[in-house]
């Protein structure tokens, strides 16, 4: 199966809102937004964040109804995905947002992965090697975060918002979405330190 970690924009993308890293602070996202398959509530996004405890980040969601088992999966994918715009630069990004990374978090019969993806020179260009094996993944009932290495996002302050859909299986018909949540800005409390890879 084809991956596409290239999002098709969603119309009515929203934007602004509040800088926050705290999770009592979260994105907040309508219920009952999707766009396709009403039933698929586990795509629903109603709350998205992204915290950095130590040195490691942990991106969360909790969606509308619990996560299916991988064993319901058969033949279908559900992708959640958080969108970084590291020099919070919309000219330099993949798509008019801006985004320069793609982590997605997703679920198939395989059971729940991660794959991260540079998709932009700005990201391409940050000197930071991706290992599986540095990320955690922790989903139950409507809640899953992904946690991985402080330095896989080379600055102290980026643009994010977060997508859910079923983009990456196309045999799972009609094509179901949660459209972006509230683009936020993330700052952290401490300066990444100086060894870490920077954003010119």
């Amino acid at each position: 199966m084809k991956e596409y970690p290239i999002l098709l924009l969603a119309a009515g993308l929203f934007f602004g809102g509040c800088a926050t890293h705290l999770p009592e602070m979260a994105v907040r996202d309508s219920v009952g937004n999707l766009r396709g398959d009403q039933s698929r509530s586990f795509l629903d996004i109603v709350q998205a964040d992204v915290r950095l405890q130590h040195d490691t980040y942990t991106l969360s969601v909790v969606v509308a109804a619990s996560f299916p088992d991988a064993a319901e999966m058969v033949d279908k994918r559900l992708d959640i995905i958080w969108l970084v715009d590291i020099d919070r630069n919309t000219e330099t990004g993949q798509s008019e947002l801006g985004n320069d990374y793609n982590i997605h978090l997703y679920l198939s019969e395989d059971g729940w992965r991660s794959s991260w993806y540079k998709v932009t020179p700005t990201s391409q260009a940050d000197g930071v090697a991706v290992a599986q094996q540095d990320f955690s993944i922790n989903v139950k009932g409507t809640k899953a975060d992904l946690s991985f290495p402080r330095s896989y996002l080379p600055s102290d302050s980026f643009d994010w918002w977060a997508y859910s859909g079923t983009l990456n299986a196309p045999n799972w018909p009609p094509m179901t979405e949660n459209p972006h949540t509230l683009r936020s800005t993330f700052t952290a409390a401490t300066p990444l330190p100086q060894s870490g890879a920077g954003v010119q």
